[in-house]
């Protein structure tokens, strides 16, 4: 047991640190559950938005390990922590440059995985969910504009999704003198979701990765110092 006031403060640091690092997790699989909510019929944004869940979810565990190391005095379980840490820290730093380059490109990068799924829409079929309810409870339609349904090699001329004209029956299409007007591009509607979720989570990491450092530091030096007790012993 340490007997030292200093390594005794360390200790118990650790302990706050890590209390803070489970909460940071939680809100890490919350920001990612949002947006893998958002994003589910977007592949390439929800394959992140599950990396940031996964990421949450492994901090959280790391952290709970973290206080009963430091709790127990085990070095052992401490070296082990510090060491996963240190992993964690470089993900984190890459998933913080990750998100905030996202953030930049957000309208491009969105703009594009949009353009994938109405290329493909087809009523009755696996992209009609997303683009319907997207549409209808927002009056939007299409990526930028309505025209962008022209693309669409299930829809034919003068042809969009009944979404389009607030009409709630994903199996029918409406003309051009039937879409609702105002409407504005689906894009439009998406962005600002998007970017607060990158930001949010860029920030969550970055404060996450600045505490990882203390924390990383503290167990190693608290599983020094076990160390050195049961030398002396």
């Amino acid at each position: 047991m340490v007997e030292s006031t200093g390594m005794k403060c360390v200790k118990y640091l650790m302990i706050i640190f890590n209390f803070l690092f489970l909460i940071a997790g939680l809100a890490l699989i919350i920001v990612g559950a949002v947006a893998q909510a958002e994003t589910s019929k977007l592949h390439s944004a929800n394959a992140a938005a599950i990396f940031v869940i996964v990421v949450g979810c492994v901090i959280f565990v790391l952290a709970f390990f973290g206080c009963c190391g430091a709790y127990k005095e085990n070095r052992c379980l401490l070296m082990t922590f510090g060491i996963c840490m240190v992993i964690m820290l470089i993900v984190c730093i890459a998933a913080v440059i990750v998100s905030f380059v996202f953030r930049g490109k957000a309208e491009t990068l969105l703009a594009k995985m949009l353009d994938e799924t109405i290329e493909d829409y087809n009523p009755g079929e696996k992209n009609l969910g997303f683009w319907h309810e997207l549409q209808l409870n927002h009056n939007c339609c299409g990526v930028y504009n309505y025209t962008d349904w022209n693309r669409d090699k299930h829809l034919s001329n003068d042809s969009y999704p009944a979404s389009c004209c607030s009409i709630d029956d994903a199996s029918k299409t409406c003309s051009r003198k039937d879409i609702v007007a105002p409407s504005k591009g689906c894009l439009e509607v998406l962005l600002p979701t998007f970017q607060n979720i990158s930001l949010g989570a860029g920030i969550i990491v970055a404060s996450i990765a600045i505490l990882q450092i203390l924390a990383i530091l503290f167990a190693f030096c608290l599983a020094n110092a076990i160390h050195k007790d049961y030398s002396v012993v």
